[in-house]
């Protein structure tokens, strides 16, 4: 809930807003005994079971479990922070917002605020007179129509040098305007930043006007310019439609993000109303954030070409940590989604959409059409997984990854760990220094060795196959092996020769102290568990290989009687397990 009693602002606002009348803004409740019920706006449901009371102003839902008061319903409903929430009420009030309010704690914010609603209001009344006419024939041209440019806002900054300076500065300081951006002072003066531009506004989720982006109208550079960093406005934390899109957000259960302000607006036109714009940069971080307040389902669809096409790999960078769920849709050739839609009709960009690819698959697909070599592929493959969040999505990323660019999963997680492949055989030097500790199962196969010099060339060489299992485990499997040859064969001794040579090594052995690690585990059960397990991984990966011969019609028959090979063996070897009942993980 919002703060309570500590502020006399937030009171006020509080006061004014009846819980009721603000929710039967969004849905329609009836009467049921001393309080108000409805079909609850947070999750899908046809019986009501979302309550209102009025006498405590709160709300609560029986079915998502979610409550509070009359913030954060509309943080909740609207997607927006506490002050959002706060600025929204007190509009929806007529309670002005008091100077102060902002971080800066000098009223500047709020100054630069009424500076960009004054701008805001100027550009849509130019747009609007008979100067603007050439702006309203190129928007008539791209097929933008006044339900979209009252929509967004668009407005027009006339040819003049000081057009909107001589209107400002009847309203606020000069060094207002120049502090939000809307001018800029020259040689010669201050002088009007937006001029011959079709100017649209950026705003906040909270729909305040925070920036402005110009479309230059004749020839000339830059074609496309941007309002600077302000107190108001940090590039690449706002999306550009946010506001507009929200509610369609909602209905859909999707966000279609692309790139330009044109981008948006067209798609909007044609009835995907649901599209955000990174204001002509790649998904940031932020914006992943912000986006994840929002929907479930995100799909990037980005220009035809090659920068497109790189620049959705960026933008995998911002999204993947968020959302791994991301989906990729890529425009025509030579093609953005602006000119695609008006060329094409919105059904096409609606079926490709829904047909959007996995960043993996989109992946494959731009390794294919870059003609890139498997060793060239690894490392983009392992920083695309490296962004990552969940290691159980990782996993079965690896898995998936290894059968579609025909790479071993060893490698792929060795490139994830940024280490060479594990020596593990004749000659294994000392592992590396940092050691970062083993899993449970990989302190067993250790322990094994330890106990069973005899085997410890045999775990080294398994553990190789099977991507579970990290290097470092096979590094110090190796180190174990010669220290076993040079006569040092206990666990004590080992611990010593640790103590003396590596610190980080000493680290990892030191399980073989602890209670519990001292079990005996049959050395053949140990070995046959490990043979199964880098059968069934290889089993994966011939199985990815051979859906993907499938797809390019060639390679096949070699594939399917390598799968029939390992599966024979991985039978034999499974009917042994059963038979010698061992216990190991």
């Amino acid at each position: 809930m919002g703060p309570r009693g500590s502020d006399p602002f937030i009171e006020q606002v509080r006061l004014a807003s009846d819980i009721a009348e603000v929710v039967s803004g969004y849905l329609e409740l009836r009467k049921a005994g001393r309080r108000l019920r409805g079909l609850c706006p947070f999750h899908g449901e046809k019986t009501p079971s979302f309550f209102v009371n009025q006498e405590n102003q709160t709300f609560y839902c029986f079915g998502c479990q979610k409550g509070g008061d009359v913030f954060t319903f509309v943080m909740e409903q609207e997607k927006l922070t506490f002050p959002e929430a706060l600025r929204h009420l007190a509009d929806r009030a007529g309670i002005e917002m008091p100077r102060g309010r902002r971080p800066d704690g000098d009223g500047s914010g709020d100054r630069l605020g009424e500076a960009m609603e004054v701008a805001a209001e100027f550009f849509r009344s130019r747009l609007r007179a008979p100067e603007g006419e050439p702006a309203r024939a190129y928007l008539a041209r791209r097929g933008i129509t006044e339900e979209e440019i009252d929509r967004y806002g668009i407005g027009f900054a006339p040819a003049s040098w000081d057009a909107l300076l001589r209107h400002g500065r009847r309203l606020l300081p000069e060094r207002v305007l120049l502090q939000a951006g809307l001018v800029v002072e020259g040689e010669r003066g201050l002088y009007d930043r937006f001029r011959d531009r079709v100017v649209l506004p950026i705003r906040t989720p909270g729909r305040r006007t925070a920036a402005f982006g110009g479309r230059l109208l004749g020839p000339g550079e830059p074609k496309y310019l941007n309002s600077p960093e302000t107190p108001l406005y940090r590039k690449g934390t706002v999306l550009f439609g946010l506001p507009e899109a929200r509610e369609s957000i909602r209905r859909e259960g999707n966000v279609l993000v692309v790139e330009g302000y044109f981008d948006v607006i067209s798609l909007a036109a044609g009835g995907i109303g649901w599209t955000v714009g990174t204001c002509g940069t790649a998904l940031t971080d932020e914006q992943a954030l912000l986006l994840r307040r929002y929907a479930e389902r995100w799909t990037l669809l980005f220009d035809g070409d090659r920068a497109g096409r790189a620049a959705i790999l960026r933008a995998l960078d911002a999204a993947l940590p968020v959302h791994p769920g991301v989906r990729i849709a890529i425009c025509p050739e030579g093609s953005d989604p602006d000119a695609w839609i008006r060329s094409a009709g919105a059904e096409a960009v609606r079926t490709t959409v829904e047909r959007a690819e996995s960043p993996l698959q989109y992946l494959e697909r731009w390794a294919r059409e870059e003609a890139l070599a498997r060793e060239q592929t690894l490392p983009r493959v392992a920083g695309l997984l490296g962004r990552l969040a969940d290691p159980m999505v990782r996993d079965l990323w690896v898995q998936e990854a290894a059968g579609r660019f025909g790479l071993r999963e060893r490698a792929i997680w060795e490139a994830l760990r940024g280490r060479s492949p594990a020596p593990g055989g004749a000659g294994a030097a000392r592992p590396r220094e940092g050691g970062t500790g083993l899993s449970a199962r990989e302190r067993q196969i250790v322990a094994a060795a330890v106990r069973q010099p005899g085997i410890a060339a045999d775990l080294a060489e398994l553990c190789g196959e099977i991507p579970e299992i990290g290097p470092r485990c096979g590094e110090i499997l190796g180190w174990v092996r010669v220290s076993h040859e040079a006569g040092i064969r206990d666990a004590a001794g080992l611990l010593s020769l640790a103590s003396e040579e590596d610190p980080a090594l000493l680290r990892d052995l030191s399980f073989l102290n602890e209670e519990g690690e001292s079990q005996e585990q049959v050395p053949g059960d140990l070995v046959m568990r490990l043979r199964a397990m880098g059968l069934r991984s290889r089993m994966r990966e011939l199985t990815d290989r051979i859906r993907r011969a499938e797809e390019r019609g060639e390679g096949l028959d070699a594939l399917l009687a390598e799968k029939q090979d390992l599966a024979t063996r991985l039978r034999d070897v499974e009917a042994l397990e059963r038979l010698r009942h061992g216990n190991f993980p």
